[in-house]
């Protein structure tokens, strides 16, 4: 029997990121040996072609422009009748979503705005403390909130069973975004570089981040020795550097769940409007803590250092979220679409 195809329409580059395309790579990971994978993403660069290689067979390129009215005509030319189609982005609106339904078999949307009627069979959002309440949508759809869903890369999933003891605060790990277009990962490294009882930062950002050279000159006229600067890892790479650190200091995105599932003391920054819900959700919950300025970041760090039972606190609560079996629980998703 040949299995049945799953196409993922997304999109990532410089200006917003590769948020979307990474959630959709998470799923895909966990669904390749029983689907036929593909992406579909417009004017897709060489790296992320070798990105995408790892867990899809097919990549559908399509032509950059804004006009999604026109992109939902060009992709709809490469769907077939019993393909199931998953959308990440916020320019799959409603009339997407609904052009999409008319030519496939099943429409998954994922989302984390709640701003728009949903004509898709299933909507994933992750966030904490949603509810289908926030949303307008047709009788048939279908909602999986929560972080019981957390879409999140399978290093981390992993993560969750280790039990980890913190005593003393010497390592952060920052990150702030694959793109970080308004250069927060600068800001932070200099307010923390001076901060007497931190010894090691490691500063992870992507290759879209258009500041790249500016955070590698600073490291390097600063010559600060305790400042590693970090990109283009494995996901199980980037799980290790956060084993080895105490504090993550992170924008308010799937980062900061993955920094719960490896358990650590948690800063979290709001970089953008669409992250409010994960923000309030780990601030209110006591997952994490909010900073609203950057320069109150020594000052936040300094307190973990003389109370590490602080960061123990964040850990049982992280541990109480996050289980490491939300793939297992997409993966149903999907099954149960396919025998609906």
């Amino acid at each position: 029997m040949e299995k049945i195809r799953i196409v993922f329409r997304a999109d990532g580059g410089t200006q917003i990121g590769l948020g979307h395309i990474s959630r959709c790579l998470a799923i895909a990971g966990r669904l390749k040996q029983n689907f036929n994978i593909s992406f579909a993403i417009q004017e897709p660069g060489p790296q992320l072609v070798t990105l995408l290689k790892d867990v899809c067979a097919h990549i559908i390129p399509l032509p950059p422009g804004d006009d999604y009215q026109k992109d939902a005509k060009q992709f709809a030319e490469h769907l077939h009748a019993n393909d199931i189609v998953v959308l990440d982005g916020y320019s799959f609106d409603s009339t997407y979503q609904l052009f999409c339904k008319k030519h496939s078999s099943k429409v998954i949307y994922i989302d984390d705005l709640h701003t728009m009627h949903m004509y898709a069979d299933g909507v994933i959002n992750h966030c904490g403390d949603i509810s289908p309440e926030l949303y307008d949508g047709q009788n048939y759809t279908r909602y999986f909130l929560g972080t019981a869903y957390a879409i999140l890369r399978e290093p981390f999933l992993q993560a969750t069973a280790m039990k980890r003891t913190i005593n003393e605060i010497d390592t952060l790990f920052i990150n702030m975004g694959g793109a970080d277009i308004h250069n927060y990962s600068l800001q932070i490294i200099r307010h923390c570089a001076t901060i007497s009882s931190i010894r090691q930062i490691y500063l992870l950002t992507g290759s879209a981040n258009p500041h790249l050279a500016s955070l590698k000159n600073y490291i390097e006229s600063a010559d600060n020795q305790k400042i590693t600067l970090l990109y283009n890892l494995q996901a199980g790479e980037v799980c290790d550097y956060m084993l080895k650190s105490q504090v993550a200091i992170c924008a308010s995105s799937v980062i900061a769940y993955e920094a719960c599932c490896a358990g650590v003391g948690l800063i979290l920054y709001k970089t953008a409007s669409n992250q409010n819900d994960i923000y309030r959700f780990l601030t209110q919950k006591k997952l994490g803590i909010g900073v609203e300025s950057l320069e109150l970041l020594p000052e936040n760090i300094e307190e973990f250092v003389a109370y590490p039972q602080l960061i123990a606190a964040q850990i049982n609560l992280q541990k109480k979220y996050f289980d490491g079996n939300s793939l297992v629980r997409i993966e149903e998703i999907f099954y149960s679409l396919v025998n609906d």
